[in-house]
């Protein structure tokens, strides 16, 4: 499960938030630096305020900064001392809720996302994305049961809130409400119809509830955008069969087959890292062949280990393509950029 999006969220809080209470002990200096993406010097600003006057505030803009440098640990210890003032926000729960889950602790990520939500402001834009990143912590920690209630509400505040939908798909599928699920993949395929894995899933649950004829379309089209999608030819293969086309059931077949070789090139790597997770290259290698097999949910997870652990260009440029497999553009977009500025620094 990718939770790269509660990443991005925590990121437009902090930017947004400096116009609009900046504090009066914070460096101007050390602002500008983090609204232009220079995160050592704003953090060294900011400790250098908080050292004059450990001020809450000020604690949760180094933790913003820790964050962007991947230093979680760290992040987490600043938003303790923010949270512990009766002057905490709810976008600092929030923040805390996200190193907690980069930390593998989704039970405690979510307890603090209920504290932001509990504190909210409801009217901000964001609150929406608080109850999804709440029900991404609820299925990291696999109770998909309490992820949808979580999502039922961040689509009822926000209806074109595409990646919530394609999440309430996905949890209801995970319980075995398949009807449901699909209405709910439905809407996500029509609100962003570049989601791929929102498209497998839906055709998935086409199969598993009877319209085999309507799956091979949606099979389709996922194909065409990952050729090698191993998923959607082994089920298209099914589909094929169920509905008599025998031919081409085997020529589909043949196909899946062929990319089973790449599956055990998968497994061979995902071996081979568990031996040495250190090593970044071999990991990179993973992903690579993960997203070949269109396997973008699977690849995030070893992306999430590499940009916190050995962030570079080639990184962020296979988490932009493992994002766009999974609808996510706007994340896309920024991963893209930071893979420039690395670029730009030889990175």
């Amino acid at each position: 499960m990718s939770h790269f999006a509660l990443l991005f969220a925590v990121t437009l809080l902090a930017l947004s938030a400096t116009a609009q209470s900046p504090g009066a002990a914070m460096s101007t200096d050390a602002q500008r630096h983090l609204q232009q993406g220079r995160f050592d010097r704003a953090l060294e600003g900011f400790r250098k305020s908080f050292e004059r006057e450990p001020l809450p505030e000020t604690a949760y803009w180094l933790a913003i900064c820790a964050i962007q440098m991947g230093k979680m640990s760290d992040a987490e210890q600043w938003l303790l001392q923010a949270t512990a003032s009766p002057k905490a926000r709810g976008a600092w729960f929030q923040a805390l809720g996200k190193c907690q889950l980069d930390l593998g602790r989704p039970l405690a990520a979510r307890e603090s996302l209920g504290r932001a939500i509990a504190l909210g402001p409801k009217d901000d834009p964001n609150y929406a994305v608080w109850y999804c990143n709440r029900a991404l912590c609820s299925l990291e920690a696999g109770q998909a049961v309490a992820a949808i209630p979580d999502l039922e509400e961040a689509v009822k505040l926000k209806p074109d809130y595409a990646q919530a939908w394609f999440q309430l798909g996905q949890s209801r599928s995970d319980i075995g409400k398949t009807v449901d699920a699909m209405r709910a993949l439905e809407t996500a395929v029509a609100l962003d119809a570049t989601n791929i894995e929102a498209r497998f899933l839906l055709g998935r649950c086409q199969l598993d509830s009877g319209n085999a004829e309507q799956s091979i379309a949606t099979f389709r089209t996922v194909l065409q955008s990952v050729s090698g999608h191993v998923g959607a030819l082994w089920n298209l293969s099914r589909a094929l069969q169920k509905c008599g086309h025998k031919v081409e059931a085997k020529e589909v077949l043949g196909r899946f087959k062929a990319m089973s070789a790449l599956t055990e090139r998968i497994e061979y790597t995902d071996t081979a890292v568990k031996i040495n997770p250190g090593n970044a290259a071999l990991r990179n290698e993973l992903v690579i062949l993960l997203l070949q097999a269109g396997r973008a949910r699977d690849a995030m997870t070893h992306l999430d280990t590499l940009r916190r652990t050995a962030p570079s260009s080639t990184v962020f440029m296979n988490l932009a393509k493992a994002l766009r497999l999974m609808g996510q553009r706007t994340e896309a977009d920024q991963a893209e950029a930071m893979a420039s500025k690395l670029l730009r620094e030889g990175r």
